[in-house]
């Protein structure tokens, strides 16, 4: 029996373990039914052969390709092929409540967003997003995060210019091979803001509408972890076989100050991109 309700769900998705498409608006009721039904799932402290069916009809609803869909597949697939110990059933408790909070997760707005920009959609799935034109504030992170947001702080300060969100950091190669944070910004509500003060180190920069791939995260905007992001946005480019191309460097976008808990803090990792002759 928990080999057949899981293959229900696992039959119309092949190569389970990673996104297969972009995240559509229309997603996004299937994945609160989903939430919803997990969390039911959860809730009726079954044996693990009712939480596996539970979880597979549950998962049912979540869309076909989408990273979270895999995620269930993969503890589900973890948990049918074990025994029916008890360790085996707090594993997949664990890892369908994990799910659940990627599914629920609302970012915590502590400011406006600049004028035109994409609201938040959905955390741990990839996405398109376009950006109009905009301008920023930014400087150097060769002091670190907080010698480039203090210069940044004092700027909006003196100019009367209302803090947005989110904070941009531009990624840069170092000579070991890695990726780092090279230049902080902080981005204008309008893009015909005209500071009228601008200190030294502090650059005013235009820039030109934008079409990324974007995934979002819960917790620190972590090196570690931003790579691993960003190998899935490059695998995604990959898979595209030639219909995507990356146009510029990555970045991150951080939403949220060091005051707010880690758990309720929310970031997104970003690659330009243009779209080639093909379509996918």
């Amino acid at each position: 029996m928990r080999t057949l309700l899981l293959a229900v769900m696992v039959s119309a998705s092949p190569m389970l373990f990673a996104q297969k498409r972009l995240l559509v608006p229309t997603d996004l009721a299937g994945r609160q039914a989903a939430a919803r039904d997990l969390e039911a799932a959860l809730a009726a402290r079954a044996d693990l052969p009712t939480t596996i069916a539970l979880a597979a009809s549950a998962g049912t609803a979540l869309p076909w390709g989408s990273a979270a869909r895999a995620s269930l597949v993969a503890a589900l697939t973890a948990a049918n092929a074990g025994d029916a110990s008890p360790a085996v059933q707090q594993r997949l408790r664990l890892a369908v409540g994990d799910i659940v909070e990627v599914l629920t997760f609302q970012p915590l707005r502590q400011a406006e967003l600049p004028a035109g920009f994409p609201d938040f959609q959905a955390v741990d799935e990839i996405e398109l997003r376009a950006y109009p034109r905009y301008r920023m504030a930014s400087t150097s992170m060769q002091g670190g995060s907080l010698g480039a947001f203090m210069p940044l702080f004092r700027h909006i300060e003196q100019n009367q210019i209302a803090m947005t969100t989110p904070v941009q950091m531009d990624w840069q190669p170092h000579a070991d091979g890695s990726e780092r944070p090279a230049r902080m910004a902080f981005l204008y509500g309008s893009p015909t803001t005209d500071p009228k003060q601008v200190a030294a180190g502090v650059e005013v920069n235009d820039i030109a509408p934008i079409t990324v791939l974007s995934i979002g995260a819960i917790g620190d905007d972590r090196t570690d972890r931003v790579e691993r992001l960003r190998a899935r946005l490059e695998a995604f480019v990959a898979a595209s076989h030639g219909a995507w191309r990356i146009a510029g460097p990555l970045r991150t976008m951080g939403y949220n100050s060091p005051m707010v808990p880690r758990d309720r803090r929310y970031f997104e990792v970003q690659l330009p991109v243009q779209r080639t002759a093909r379509d996918i």
